[in-house]
């Protein structure tokens, strides 16, 4: 079943933030590692460093603009694109009679050593 035009242009533009965020993260990388070298000594690092700090504040600023653009996108289509979303809770309360029943049945199984 193809996917509508929309969708594939919504999960082609999370697929470039995606990049962008692994590329955050690497100039994080050579960020950190141009300071411990020029802690070092490497005086002649400190290019590279601003270098490698502008780089990472640039991407992550068009990366964290992009994702919200996208967001911005999503919100506009729940409701006519897309179907609105209600998220409820069904099973309340399930959980902890779960969580007493396993404990009931541990203290007949450890009582019993």
């Amino acid at each position: 079943m193809p996917q509508p035009d929309s969708v594939k242009a919504r999960l082609a533009a999370l697929d470039r933030i995606d990049d962008e965020l692994c590329a955050v993260l690497q100039h994080a990388q050579a960020t950190i590692g141009a300071l411990a070298e020029l802690k070092r000594g490497h005086a002649a690092l400190q290019p590279q460093l601003e270098q490698h700090v502008r780089d990472y504040y640039r991407t992550l600023e068009h990366s964290t603009v992009a994702l919200r653009n996208e967001i911005r996108e999503l919100d506009a289509a729940v409701g006519t694109q897309l179907l609105p979303v209600n998220i409820g809770k069904r099973a309340v309360g399930q959980d902890q009679e779960k969580l007493s029943e396993q404990l009931a049945q541990m203290d007949k199984y450890v009582g019993s050593m």
